[in-house]
Parts: C-alpha cells; sequence; structure tokens
C-alpha cells in the first residue's frame, strides 16, 4: 500500500482542519469486532461496505491515521462526527467554534443518522474518526453501534496530558476522554 504525497484522494468530512506534527509519538491501537475474521457488519449488513469507527481521545495523533485511511481509493473519512453537536451542548470554546458549529450537524441524532449514511462517492470503507469526549451520555449510540467495526487508538497518557496543556487550561479526564474510552471499550 502505498501513500503519494499529494492530497487526500477523498475529502476528509468533517468540521476543523488540524494540522500534523511530523513527530513520532507512541501509540497503541485494539481493533474490536463482533467477529474475529475483521468482516464486521455495516449499515446495509452486507459485505460490500463497511463502517470503522476509530475511537481516540484528543492530542493522540488520530488526525495522522485518518489522513492515511485517506489516501485509500476505497475509503471515505468523516473527522469528529459528534464535534458539532458537543460544541453546541456544552458550550466550550474551542479554536474556530463557530465555524465548526456552522459546518456540522448540532443535533446528536442527526450525527447518528449520518453515521450510517452511505459516502456520496460510494467507497466500500467509511472511515470515522470519532472523539470519545465528544460522546456525552445523552448521546444515543444505539441505532449505529453494533453495524460498526470499532478500534481504539490510545496514546501514552503522559505525553497526551503535555501536547494538552499547551492548547487548553480546562483540563480534566473527561476532556481527555479516558473514561468514556472505557465505558465504550467495556
Amino acid at each position: 500500500l502505498a501513500f503519494p504525497a499529494h492530497q487526500p484522494r477523498h475529502k476528509v468530512r468533517g468540521p476543523g482542519e488540524h494540522g500534523q506534527r511530523g513527530r513520532h509519538h507512541k501509540a497503541y491501537a485494539a481493533i474490536v469486532s463482533g467477529s474475529s475474521d475483521w468482516q464486521g457488519t455495516s449499515m446495509t449488513d452486507s459485505q460490500d461496505h463497511r463502517i470503522i469507527a476509530m475511537w481516540s481521545g484528543p492530542r493522540n495523533v488520530s488526525t495522522a491515521l485518518m489522513y492515511s485511511f485517506a489516501q485509500r481509493q476505497d475509503c471515505a473519512v468523516w473527522d469528529e462526527p459528534y464535534y458539532s453537536a458537543w460544541l453546541a451542548k456544552t458550550g466550550q470554546n474551542h479554536p474556530m467554534r463557530n465555524a465548526v458549529l456552522g459546518a456540522g450537524p448540532v443535533a446528536a441524532t442527526d450525527v447518528a443518522a449520518r453515521v450510517l449514511e452511505r459516502p456520496t462517492d460510494a467507497a466500500s470503507v467509511h472511515y470515522q474518526k470519532h472523539m470519545a469526549h465528544h460522546m456525552l451520555p445523552e448521546f444515543d449510540l444505539d441505532s449505529w453501534f453494533s453495524h460498526a467495526t470499532h478500534a481504539f487508538l490510545i496514546r501514552e497518557p503522559a505525553s497526551v496530558l503535555a501536547s494538552y496543556t499547551q492548547k487548553f487550561e480546562d483540563v480534566s479526564l473527561d476532556l481527555l476522554g479516558y473514561p468514556q474510552l472505557a465505558t465504550l471499550f467495556d
């Protein structure tokens, strides 16, 4: 599999663009699926389309992994589907807040419906970079959770904290997504 140096073949969908750092970071991924053969299920329960839900927290180099999936000809990606809904619900003051709120659905139910939609380019793989801290208790995942293959990208916590505190003053376990990752994994 080669990754050409040009722009991704498929537009990265979602609110907000994040820059790549170009540094090496320790990160660990675990793939969890209802089946050991990586077949998973899809929104249509057919083998011609697969949803990959990559769960991460902030400052986990998840954007770099998303860009690598975007290079695949058979893949469409969606960056942080629940970001707008989370910002609308929590009132958090994040960079580009107004642009993010204007770009994505602000109702979690609308996000859940779109997660199940086949991408317009009809790619056979739909990679979705989900941020665990965007998942509030009142956001219902039941309508789509079983239709995806789930993977978890977890960076060394000390590195996450060091990177996060350079950008944000307000820090908590919830904002770093660790409790939500544990709940999603269980």
